[in-house]
């Protein structure tokens, strides 16, 4: 079980009520991982979500069978697995350390049960991570944008 000290110096937690924050971290796994070491894989059900405490993980997409790309390398306080707020959602995407790394690690039915008892705390909490899926979506439009510009067909339609 983690302690509400390891929550509070991450911003997703921050200007969280004391009280909240303790239910919070009642909730919450404190676990290391070694470089390399999976988190989850692609298609996996989606049972919880994490955030990174310290260290840095890698979030791939498999394009084919024999091309993994990475689409997000992700830093302390940085949030994922967020599929796991929605009951039955699987991974799109593998999650691995690329060094040793501390995750916490939540169960999203456990939270998502906690953030119903407790509707300010949810409004606060998936306000903040609406915020963070918002901003990855602007991410992953720009890099299919500049994607579809190294197309050779489209940058002479475009006049380029």
């Amino acid at each position: 079980m983690a302690t509400p000290s390891d929550l509070t110096p991450l911003a997703l937690f921050e200007g969280i009520a004391e009280p909240a924050l303790d239910k919070l971290a009642g909730l919450a796994t404190l676990q290391s991982f070694a470089q390399g070491d999976v988190i989850y894989t692609f298609d996996e059900v989606s049972t919880f979500f994490g955030v990174v405490v310290t260290g840095r993980i890698m979030i791939e997409r498999e394009v084919t069978p024999d091309i993994i790309a990475t689409t997000e390398t992700l830093n302390p306080g940085d949030p994922f697995g967020l599929s796991s707020l929605i009951h039955g959602a699987r991974h799109k995407g593998a999650a691995h350390c690329r060094e040793d790394s501390e995750v916490l690690l939540f169960t999203g039915t456990e939270v998502m049960a906690l953030l119903d008892e407790e509707p300010e705390l949810g409004a606060k909490l998936l306000s903040r991570l609406y915020a963070v899926a918002v901003e990855r979506l602007h991410v992953r439009t720009n890099q299919f944008i500049k994607l579809l510009g190294l197309n050779p067909e489209l940058k002479a339609a475009m006049g380029d």
